[in-house]
């Protein structure tokens, strides 16, 4: 038979009654009591509970968890879902083609650049090339609008914004032509905005109060009457390929195929 290797602690009340009646706690004597204390009050916790220093696994097993703040993952998981790159942009101005006079004019567009959805469209897409921009030589290049990789929620939300997106201009004269974005909302808008800002009851009802006494103006467009979002399957986000030469039609004819 084996035999059983203890080890006698004396009680913890006579350890600690002996190191405080010492007159200085830096000597050797005070440092091995101190040990004595510390192996005793170890040996008394561990009498009451033998694990009484858990793993740190079975720590973070033991937190309860209200909230995973990472993404899902898995295969259902909103990283998994259908996406496809975009040619996205803005309808630019250009000139009657005497070449193609069956080709109708664009009109001078509102802004160059504009986000919605967290969609961006912008009239050309400008990169450094032959090098970087310090080096000489460089130059920038210039195609329409941008390839951008779009998620299938994400096409969802750009159309029911753009139902309620329009342009309101400030000056509509040539190439000078200005004018801005406004997203019409509704209550369940406001209510998200609400929630989303910790908005109080008076600036909540100065919202409501704004929005609702929104009115369409003679000269305001839809937005969609602006921009393009044409599905490139087999393109690559960021590139500087395009499948035409010529701009698309605005999404306002053509509507925006999903992933």
């Amino acid at each position: 038979m084996g035999t059983t290797s203890t080890t006698t602690h004396r009680d913890l009340a006579v350890i600690q009654a002996e190191y405080d009646a010492l007159p200085k706690k830096t000597t050797s004597k005070a440092y091995a009591l101190r040990q004595e204390l510390k192996a005793a009050r170890d040996a008394q916790v561990a009498a009451h509970d033998p694990a009484f220093l858990p793993s740190p696994t079975a720590i973070k097993q033991a937190v309860e968890v209200s909230e995973i703040l990472a993404p899902d993952l898995t295969a259902g998981g909103l990283l998994s879902e259908a996406t496809a790159v975009y040619w996205c942009g803005i309808i630019t101005f250009s000139e009657p083609d005497e070449d193609h006079p069956d080709r109708p004019t664009r009109p001078h567009p509102p802004f160059h650049s504009t986000t919605l959805a967290g969609v961006t469209f912008a009239s050309w897409f400008t990169p450094w090339e032959d090098g970087r921009p310090e080096e000489e030589g460089s130059q920038r290049g210039h195609y329409p609008g941008m390839l951008v990789s779009i998620s299938e929620s994400t096409v969802a939300l750009l159309k029911n914004r753009l139902k309620r997106t329009l342009i309101r201009w400030r000056l509509r004269s040539g190439r000078h032509a200005h004018g801005h974005q406004v997203t019409m909302i509704g209550d369940a808008e406001i209510e998200e905005i609400k929630d989303l800002h910790a908005l109080d009851k008076k600036q909540l009802l100065a919202l409501r109060q704004k929005h609702r006494g929104f009115q369409v103006l003679e000269h305001d467009e839809a937005l969609a009457s602006y921009i393009y979002c044409q599905k490139v399957p087999g393109a690559t986000a960021g590139s500087s390929w395009r499948p035409s030469p010529h701009i698309p039609d605005s999404v306002l004819v053509t509507g925006i195929e999903s992933p």
